[in-house]
């Protein structure tokens, strides 16, 4: 199987908060946003919801900060797992994650981790509006390649005086 990622579109995303649902559902056999990985991030200025999981970097910060190695990558994957035994909840992969992916759980105080649910993610099998998707490597670059084409194409149509 190829290595994915969850991808979010904030215009998409309504903030009916359904993938929160799904996430502690699959995971914890209860409906709990709290319990959730992904969270659905609400900036009231502007009135957006922003769907905010994992993104599964490269030179993940969560690993490196955990003093006793507790977070860890098995070859050839990118989703991070908890060796729950040996975890101190010292919280230090919380305060690393530069995206706020992580959080302690309420009641046993451990990381929650996205998991990508094995390659199916529950969260986004459930988001009504297509917000939130799951897609491999290949996926992601051919539509970060597009969108670069896309804003060249724009750029230089500019440059000429063409207003499209």
């Amino acid at each position: 199987m190829e290595r994915g990622r969850i991808v979010a579109d904030a215009k998409k995303c309504t903030g009916c908060r359904l993938c929160e649902l799904a996430c502690s559902s699959a995971h914890e056999r209860v409906f709990d946003p709290s319990i959730s990985r992904i969270k659905v991030v609400k900036v009231e200025p502007i009135g957006l919801d922003y769907p905010s999981v994992c993104r599964f970097c490269g030179k993940a910060a969560c690993i490196e900060a955990c003093p006793v190695g507790a977070l860890y990558r098995t070859q050839g994957s990118d989703v991070v797992h908890l060796k729950s035994e040996i975890c101190i909840i010292c919280g230090a992969c919380v305060e690393a994650c530069p995206f706020g992916a992580i959080v302690l759980h309420p009641r046993s105080r451990l990381p929650i981790v996205c998991d990508l649910c094995l390659g199916n993610p529950a969260c986004v099998a459930r988001c009504p509006t297509e917000a939130i998707k799951y897609i491999t490597l290949t996926e992601a670059a051919k539509a970060k390649s597009t969108q670069s084409a896309e804003a060249s194409s724009r750029s230089i149509l500019r440059s000429w005086g063409v207003k499209k």
